[in-house]
C-alpha cells in the first residue's frame, strides 16, 4: 500500500506536522495537508532529507549548493554560452573567455569552491513553475524527485549533501504529491 493511500485512509495528523506546515506556510489552511502528514514526517523531513535545504517560511535555506544539474542544453548552445561568458566578464571573472559551464555563485564570489553553486529555491507554489532547476533542465516534479533520488549528477564540486536516497517508486510518487500540495491559490485583493 502506498503512503498516499495509507494517509487518505487513516487521516492521521500529528501536531508536529501541523506546526511544520503552519510555520512553513503562514496564512495557509492546514486542512489540505492533514492527509499528507506521514509524507512530511517520513519523507520530506526524514528519508528524502528535503528539509536539510528546504526549510523556513519559504521552504529554502537561501544557501548556495552545487547539485550537478545537467547542463548539456546550456553548454551546447553557443549563444547561451556567449551570454554566460559576457556575465562572467561583466562580473570581473578572470579567464571568463575560457568558461565551459555556468560558473554559478563563483561569478560573484570569485572563489573556485563556489563553482556551479546556485541558490536553493523555495517550494511554495512549486507546481506552477516548471521547468525546474536554475537552468530549466528538469521538466517535471517527477524528474526533479528522480534526480534527487539518484543523488544528483556528476560534477567535481557537487555538494556532499547530494547522495542517493533509495526512495521506492511509491515514495517518489508520494513526495511529488506533497510538492503539488504546496501550491495554493492567491488571495483576492479587495480594492474597494
Amino acid at each position: 500500500m502506498g503512503l498516499i493511500r495509507f494517509m487518505s485512509e487513516s487521516r492521521s495528523c500529528s501536531s508536529g506536522v501541523v506546526a511544520f506546515v503552519t510555520r512553513a506556510m503562514p496564512g495557509c489552511a492546514v486542512q489540505p495537508f492533514e492527509h499528507l502528514s506521514p509524507v512530511v514526517e517520513y519523507l520530506f523531513m526524514g528519508k528524502a532529507r528535503c528539509v536539510v535545504c528546504h526549510k523556513g517560511s519559504n521552504l529554502t535555506d537561501n544557501g548556495f549548493h552545487n547539485l550537478a544539474v545537467p547542463d548539456d542544453h546550456v553548454t551546447s548552445d553557443a549563444k547561451v554560452m556567449a551570454s554566460v561568458r559576457f556575465d562572467a566578464k561583466r562580473l570581473g571573472m578572470e579567464k571568463w573567455a575560457e568558461l565551459t559551464e555556468d560558473p554559478g555563485r563563483e561569478g560573484v564570489t570569485k572563489a573556485p569552491v563556489d563553482r556551479g553553486k546556485f541558490r536553493t529555491m523555495g517550494l511554495r507554489n512549486i507546481a506552477q513553475s516548471p521547468p525546474y532547476m536554475h537552468n530549466g533542465a528538469l521538466e517535471t516534479l517527477e524528474d526533479v524527485v528522480a534526480f534527487y533520488n539518484k543523488g544528483g549528477g556528476d560534477h567535481p564540486n557537487k555538494s556532499p549533501l547530494m547522495r542517493p536516497l533509495g526512495l521506492t517508486d511509491g515514495e517518489q510518487a508520494d513526495l511529488v504529491a506533497f510538492l503539488n500540495a504546496l501550491t495554493g491559490s492567491q488571495r483576492a485583493m479587495d480594492l474597494k
